[in-house]
């Protein structure tokens, strides 16, 4: 133990290693007072003045958001019609609920046969992980819970809410484990009071105290705290708007904001390497946004949702993990279109007013990033023309439920790249959110003339081992209307290791596409959309089609291919592959 201790001050730092320490004798003295306070059904109660500030202040908020509502750019703003009585939407998707009261412990969209987590103590959760086979998922009950019912009826919500906290005790179960997920839930329980009012207020004033002792007891602080802790934020600003005074909710926001900064990198992008993180961290400062407008305090808001606005504004994005999460609701995205590099995030994306888009990924890492929903993307990109997606990102699909799932969906092997053996060694012993593989020293870079891109990334995360990789997008565009007209993809290998190594490429499509040889021996590949030939790829590389999967969107899954090749490099390989559109092939589709 003191070999490990010294171990990690070395390699962490004295104040932060003892930081961590006292962080965890902190969460752990508040787990026994909770469970102590749990087991004589002790449970803090809201005051005479909170009861009324909550009254007041859902009064005035719901008159500031009929009047501001334009200036925020929620989905759940505009008029959707409500799902019908028996549809619920979980991960941004569509399912089919039957008795609610019987789902707030279980995976209900598992076939396995234990669904269900009997946990009487919140915080002594015991989060099951599947290994090769796919096992219950902590995600679905949890994401039920977060009481995201924007638009379902005033009878629904009511009645679930009910059933909510008839069957959720406080502190009593998993739904009294996680912070951000309580964040989330008492964020919503305030926005379902202000449109269906399914609460008195009284009861309603109790419930939110709950949330926030939980909160504030269990804040997720970290060495390289992740967009948990700016959740956590969020809830508690909102829990502190309502119930108590100005000055105690203008200090939560101010340190909120401060916090939302240290996870930004310079060119504005979330420090976790995924694109609908960065969203979801996008969405908290909009609630941030309009709680300072509400209170009328002056921060940093508006500068910090102005730097991030950029890559939430692209709208093909799925890099790194996504759990399909909001707070609330989805942002509306604003549109953009050029050149854009956010060099400090790895990520290269041309787009166009005709929905055409390209991306390429090349990113570097730090010690104090959390790595855990970073993917093995180095190199990968992605293409779409027309807003027809051609060449994708697999996606996540799975956290817990299938750690062999999980690690399938974020490896190399099956991203738009190419890669040796010695890239998936980087890969073994991975943690379900601790990504074992380093990335220094990458560069990525672009240069635009007239209507030509190229497109530069050299990347050296087996440069340990003597490799180098290197791959140069050339983005030909039409004179007249700057669609894009024809991709070049140079791929190139430095190998000054002593052995020969195989590499090998891969190119996952999109379920809707196909990719076909229009003879056996053909160095061209015929990409297919709705029986159509609306592009074609060419390499001097023999090429295959192979099996793959798919992910949009959190626990949904789709067969689909991929186009793969493989080279034995020596010393020094270079290949291309060049992909022709065919003029107006899409625009009918």
């Amino acid at each position: 133990m003191i070999k490990k201790l010294f171990f990690k001050i070395k390699n962490e730092g004295f104040v932060k290693t003892f930081k961590r320490i006292f962080d965890r004798i902190k969460k752990y003295l508040f787990t026994k007072k909770h469970k102590i306070f749990w087991m004589l059904k002790i449970e803090p109660k809201a005051t005479l003045s909170q009861q009324n500030s909550l009254k007041k202040k859902l009064c005035d908020f719901k008159k500031f958001i009929a009047k501001n509502r334009h200036k925020y750019a929620f989905e759940a703003f505009e008029n959707k019609t409500a799902l019908s009585v028996n549809d619920i939407e979980l991960f941004n998707q569509t399912f089919k609920l039957k008795n609610i009261n019987y789902l707030w412990h279980k995976d209900f969209l598992t076939k396995v046969q234990n669904n269900a987590w009997n946990c009487q103590f919140g915080r002594e959760l015991k989060i099951d992980i599947g290994e090769a086979l796919p096992e219950k998922d902590i995600k679905v009950p949890w994401e039920f819970a977060r009481l995201q019912f924007w638009n379902k009826d005033r009878k629904f919500v009511k009645k679930t809410v009910h059933s909510f906290f008839e069957h959720n005790k406080y502190r009593g179960n998993l739904n009294w484990f996680n912070p951000m997920e309580v964040s989330i839930r008492a964020v919503n329980l305030i926005w379902l009071q202000l449109k269906f009012e399914p609460l008195k207020i009284n009861f309603l004033a109790n419930q939110l105290t709950q949330h926030k002792e939980f909160i504030s007891d269990f804040l997720e602080t970290s060495s390289a705290p992740n967009n948990h802790l700016l959740v956590d934020y969020v809830g508690l600003c909102y829990l502190n708007v309502f119930l108590n005074s100005k000055d105690l909710a203008k200090k939560t926001i101010n340190k909120s904001l401060q916090e939302f900064e240290k996870q930004l990198l310079e060119d504005g992008c979330s420090y976790e390497g995924s694109s609908n993180y960065h969203a979801l961290v996008f969405e908290g400062l909009i609630h941030l946004k309009i709680l300072s407008d509400f209170l009328k305090i002056k921060n940093d808001a508006k500068s910090l949702i102005k730097k991030m606005a950029p890559l939430n504004a692209l709208k093909h994005l799925n890099i790194g993990d996504n759990d399909s999460g909001k707070i609330f609701s989805r942002i509306k995205q604003q549109k953009t279109t050029g050149s854009h590099l956010f060099k400090d995030f790895g990520l290269f994306v041309f787009n166009n007013e005709h929905g055409d888009e390209v991306s390429l990924r090349n990113f570097n890492i730090n010690e104090n990033q959390p790595k855990g929903h970073f993917h093995h993307d180095n190199l990968s990109l992605t293409i779409t023309i027309n807003n027809k997606q051609i060449f994708v990102d697999p996606g996540t699909f799975i956290y817990t439920g299938c750690k062999k799932d999980r690690d399938d969906f974020r490896s190399i092997k099956n991203h738009s790249t190419f890669y040796c053996e010695k890239d998936l060694l980087l890969e073994q012993n991975e943690e379900l959110f601790w990504g074992k593989f380093e990335s220094k020293n990458n560069t990525l870079s672009f240069l635009q003339k007239n209507k030509i891109i190229i497109v530069t990334a050299i990347n050296h995360d087996l440069a340990v081992q003597g490799i180098t990789k290197k791959r140069s997008l050339k983005i030909e565009l039409e004179k007249n209307t700057g669609k894009i007209n024809k991709i070049i993809i140079t791929d190139e290998v430095e190998n000054k290791s002593a052995t020969p190594t195989w590499f090998k490429w891969n190119f996952a499509n999109h379920p809707e596409v196909k990719i076909k040889k229009p003879n056996p021996r053909s160095k061209t590949n015929q990409i297919i959309f709705k029986n159509k030939i609306v592009a074609l790829i060419k390499t001097k590389l023999n090429t295959k089609i192979r099996k793959a999967l798919y992910s949009k969107e959190y626990l949904h899954k789709q067969k689909t291919s991929a186009l793969c090749a493989k080279a034995l490099v020596k010393n020094y390989f270079k290949t291309s592959f060049c992909i022709e559109i065919k003029k107006g092939s899409l625009s009918s589709l």
